[in-house]
């Protein structure tokens, strides 16, 4: 078996190795306030029923707004946003009404079954 060597690699890109999964667009509302952040630490847990699993920081706005509401939307933005989700690197200010504005996110609690 032929050894293989390791090599050092800069830490500022190691995530775009780790994190494989799509970057997606979390939704919340509570009591007419509104935020949209980008989410790239996320997994299925589990398949049959759907688990979802993330992780949002507790100095985050949007942590409050779905603490309190108890729901969120998760968006797989198409390729058409994908400049904005990449400039927005976290929450947008102002409650994300740019992204709204021009993309029609949605916000708000998913469809009824």
């Amino acid at each position: 078996m032929t050894a293989l060597r390791k090599s050092d690699f800069p830490l500022i890109d190691v995530r775009q190795h780790l994190e494989t999964g799509p970057i997606v667009l979390v939704t919340s509302a509570w009591k007419g306030e509104t935020n949209i952040m980008t989410m790239g630490w996320h997994m299925m847990m589990q398949f049959s029923p759907a688990l979802f699993g993330c992780y949002i920081w507790t100095g985050n706005h949007s942590y409050e707004l779905i603490r309190n509401s108890q729901q969120c939307v998760i968006n797989i933005p198409t390729v058409e946003l994908a400049d904005q989700v990449v400039a927005a690197r976290g929450e947008l200010p102002g409650g994300g009404r740019l992204v709204a504005d021009t993309a029609g996110a949605v916000h708000g609690p998913p469809p009824a079954r």
